[in-house]
């Protein structure tokens, strides 16, 4: 059975692996540089920054997961999407730095970025949140942490 929390931790653990074997890439940009040159990556550092970038984003993945497994579906895959889109624009960047000029290149840089900022920065309502005294703004139990769009739903 897939639960919210599978779809936030194991889509960070494949994203881990995916990290864990782009770390053989850097160990041959570093020990045979020629290697990559023949099949014309001529940045070789991108693959470092998509080997920690993707490292990072499962890890940040993993970690929401298992103190947030809550939220919203529709959240999720927004976060998610841009957590794999995110590391994976540095792999095109390898071949050269022309195609960040590419329009496609930048439609998918831009919906990529809004996704994880916009989806990280997602406000809570404030009718939902806890006060000091343990019950929400709106009387309930403070417990209910409800997103805007996910209540007109």
């Amino acid at each position: 059975m897939i639960t919210r929390w599978t779809r936030w931790c194991g889509s960070g653990l494949v994203e881990l692996a995916l990290g864990a074997v782009l770390g053989w890439a850097v160990v041959v940009s570093v020990t045979r540089p020629d290697a990559w040159r023949r099949i014309g990556i001529v940045e070789p550092r991108r693959l470092l920054q998509a080997h920690l970038d993707f490292v990072l984003m499962g890890l940040i993945l993993v970690a929401v997961g298992l103190a947030a497994p809550d939220l919203p579906g529709w959240l999720v895959a927004v976060l998610v999407f841009g957590t794999w889109v995110n590391p994976a624009l540095f792999l095109p960047m390898a071949w050269g730095p022309g195609v960040v000029r590419h329009p496609v290149f930048r439609v998918v840089s831009g919906l990529s970025f809004v996704a994880t900022s916009g989806g990280w920065c997602w406000p809570r309502s404030s009718a939902d949140v806890p006060r000091a005294d343990g019950n929400g703004a709106n009387g309930t139990d403070g417990a209910t942490r409800r997103y805007p769009i996910a209540r007109r739903l």
